[in-house]
């Protein structure tokens, strides 16, 4: 028998079968190392096809993301998977699958000379894995960010995003909007000028003073955390705000030592 991904590729395995809890996979042939490395993509394993000796699908293991490791045997090697118990985690995986078997459309699609506008299916498959990608947290969608809409496309599409927190892409950077209703037009470009309309999301820190924020204009601070300028750290202290509370300021910390900031060190 043989296993698909979603990534397209077939393996030959000896049995995917599930006992005890978990999904486990006999194969022979192949070290662990390479295992490992075959099974360490959660994204890739959101649904595993399984395929009859002459490569005809008669059925599917779904959600079976999270490598456990490999139990050898004599010549036998028994790949264990279980399921993600995190929602976050479970739709980080949902998204990037959806990614990751557009992109395998696409690849095959180039393949035989057939573009991405020629193919529904395509067109459907990236639809909903950017509808699903806008379910993650910040620190989750800057993990799959590619998935986004770019700022131009939203432009150019007249894109109008109801719900305020709509995420998209500027220049590799990972933006969303601030309130509900927003559209999308060529004058409005994320950056100076626009911090009323678009937060931009920072890389994933934990915003203590070991770990500090990289300070920008036109993003969101909050107060308690800390935020890195030009090797300065500051913290968030504005007086009147409580803690893990919000606001976007169009201002380094350095020009608002003071007002909203204290400088630490």
């Amino acid at each position: 028998m043989y296993i698909k991904f979603i990534d397209g590729s077939e393996h030959r395995v000896k049995r995917a079968e599930i006992t005890n809890g978990r999904l486990e996979i006999d194969v022979t042939g192949k070290p662990a190392e390479e295992l490992q490395e075959m099974f360490s993509v959660p994204a890739n394993l959101a649904k595993i096809e399984l395929l009859t000796d002459y490569h005809e699908k008669y059925g599917e293991l779904s959600g079976w993301s999270v490598y456990g490791g490999v139990m050898v045997v004599g010549d036998t090697r028994t790949v264990i998977l279980t399921k993600a118990v995190d929602a976050t985690e479970q739709r980080l995986t949902a998204a990037e699958a959806d990614a990751l078997k557009a992109r395998s459309i696409a690849e095959d699609l180039k393949a035989n000379g057939i573009s991405y506008e020629q193919n529904a299916v395509l067109n459907a498959s990236v639809m909903v894995a950017r509808a699903n990608a806008q379910g993650l947290s910040d620190a989750d969608a800057l993990k799959a960010k590619a998935i986004y809409r770019t700022w131009e496309e939203l432009v150019f599409k007249g894109f109008t995003a109801v719900e305020a927190g709509y995420k998209f892409l500027h220049e590799n950077q990972l933006y969303k909007t601030i309130h509900g209703n927003q559209s999308f037009q060529a004058e409005w470009v994320p950056g100076a000028g626009t911090e009323s309309l678009f937060i931009k999301i920072d890389e994933s820190r934990a915003g203590t003073l070991e770990d500090p924020i990289p300070a920008a204009t036109g993003m969101e601070y909050v107060k308690g955390r800390y935020y890195l300028e030009d090797g300065q750290v500051y913290r968030m202290s504005r007086e009147g705000m409580e803690d893990g509370e919000s606001i976007v300021l169009q201002f380094l910390p350095s020009a608002l030592v003071g007002q909203y900031f204290e400088l630490v060190g």
